[in-house]
Order: C-alpha cells, then sequence, then structure tokens
C-alpha cells in the first residue's frame, strides 16, 4: 500500500511540474515505459493533457511525445521528405568512410 502512495505522489508532482514524457513517468515511480505511456494517451484522450513537443528517435523522427498540463491544442510531428532522409543517410555514411579512413592512417 506504500508503495502506490508513494508512486501516485511523484506521478502527480511530475504532471504539475515542467513537461515529461512516458519516460520521465516511468523513471520517477518505477513503473514500465509501457505503463507511463499508457497512463498518458489515457490522459491525453480524456484531454488533460496535450503534446507540447516530440522526441527524436536515432534517426531523427519525432517518436516520444512530451506532455503538458491542459487542454490545448497538439503540437504536430515533424514531416521529413525522402529528400531530406536520404541527404542525411548520405551525411552519416560519408562521416564514417571519412573516420575510417583517419583511423587506416594511425594504425
Amino acid at each position: 500500500m506504500k508503495a502506490s502512495i508513494s508512486h501516485a505522489a511523484a506521478l502527480e508532482r511530475m504532471l504539475r511540474g515542467s513537461p515529461f514524457s512516458s519516460d520521465d513517468i516511468a523513471a520517477a515511480t518505477g513503473w514500465h515505459s509501457i505503463t507511463a505511456a499508457r497512463l498518458l494517451r489515457s490522459l491525453h484522450k480524456r484531454q488533460l493533457l496535450h503534446i507540447q513537443g516530440w522526441l527524436p528517435d536515432s534517426m531523427g523522427r519525432d517518436t516520444t511525445a512530451v506532455y503538458a498540463m491542459g487542454a490545448r491544442r497538439d503540437k504536430p510531428k515533424r514531416a521529413i521528405t525522402t529528400k531530406e532522409r536520404s541527404h542525411a543517410y548520405r551525411v552519416r555514411k560519408q562521416t564514417l568512410r571519412q573516420q575510417e579512413n583517419i583511423k587506416g592512417l594511425f594504425k
């Protein structure tokens, strides 16, 4: 019983504070990140939260929602065109090639 009260208190502090993601809620409460994400989606569906922004994954796609209190308009995901995605891939590959070439010089 004591553990659930501390989880609820931690959750309440997070919700009243600055913007947060499901990973932030999971770290504060000790819950699994999927459980925290389900709770946040449920609160968002009831219009108690809004999406203030998005966190990108390793490929630059907006995947993790950052929530804030209130029923405001959600920030849309950033659309990345195929051209932008291809350019970023070519830049990454070129950087890796250059790093490999430099490593070969200093063996």
